[in-house]
């Protein structure tokens, strides 16, 4: 680019690969009235991050579409990079029906998304709400809130809200995660 001195100014435009999730969470009280709403990106752990790369390049041993599972935390700490499974250093909340929620992902190109079918949790007590995680393995009682036992089981990613979110009895929350694997 010329600019107008007899100088030249040389721009470089590095593109590098970006893996992150988008997470879309509402939170609806008993009549179906939106009570809150956020879109987070997340934070992909050096579990997940190794998990990919092993598994892409190393025979790693893949964690089958049935077996990712979305989870909620409550107030307490964030997670890391390196949080894993077996030490996630956030309280996940387990004030909910039910196990933790199936992520049933559809890929088109390079994103991979539940939106088709979210994972919705039916809050059963007053709690504040940090964010989520997904996580998956082949475990017993993977599904299970809290469990962090599993030899095999990941941490892949974590979200934390802007601020606190509260929910209280009967409340839904539904959460849509977007995968995706791009070189920007």
């Amino acid at each position: 680019m010329k600019t107008g001195f007899g100088s030249s100014i040389g721009i470089e435009v590095k593109r590098r690969p970006i893996i992150q999730s988008i997470w879309d969470v509402v939170c609806e009280d008993r009549n179906g009235r939106r009570k809150w709403h956020e879109v987070c990106k997340n934070l992909v752990t050096n579990q997940g991050l190794q998990t990919l790369l092993d598994v892409m390049f190393l025979a790693g041993t893949q964690i089958v579409v049935a077996d990712w599972l979305v989870a909620l935390t409550e107030d307490g700490a964030s997670a890391t990079s390196a949080s894993t499974y077996a030490v996630p250093v956030y309280t996940e909340c387990t004030a909910y029906a039910g196990n933790r929620k199936a992520y049933v992902g559809v890929r088109s190109a390079q994103t991979i998304t539940n939106n088709a079918s979210k994972a919705v949790f039916v809050i059963n007590a007053t709690k504040s709400l940090l964010g989520g995680a997904l996580v998956g393995g082949a475990a017993a009682g993977l599904d299970t809130p809290g469990n962090t036992a599993g030899a095999n089981c990941k941490l892949y990613c974590s979200i934390d809200f802007s601020a606190l979110k509260p929910v209280v009895d009967t409340d839904t929350v539904s959460i849509t995660i977007t995968l995706t694997a791009a070189d920007a």
